[in-house]
């Protein structure tokens, strides 16, 4: 998974296109700050109201 909003737009669309409603996108080992990150972007892409499959946690 990427960590930029784009990215989570365009697997939630991809996800979708193949029967997938709802997600729950995951983190991968990698620094503390890194992993701070993604959080904060999952956190704040599942807010949004993007076409395709929704995030429901992490």
């Amino acid at each position: 998974m990427g960590t930029d909003l784009k990215t989570f737009n365009t697997e939630s669309k991809f996800y979708a296109k193949h029967g997938v409603t709802s997600f729950v996108p995951t983190t991968m080992s990698q620094s503390k700050k890194d992993t701070i990150l993604t959080i904060k972007t999952i956190r704040e892409a599942s807010y949004l109201k993007m076409a395709g499959a929704k995030i429901v946690g992490i």
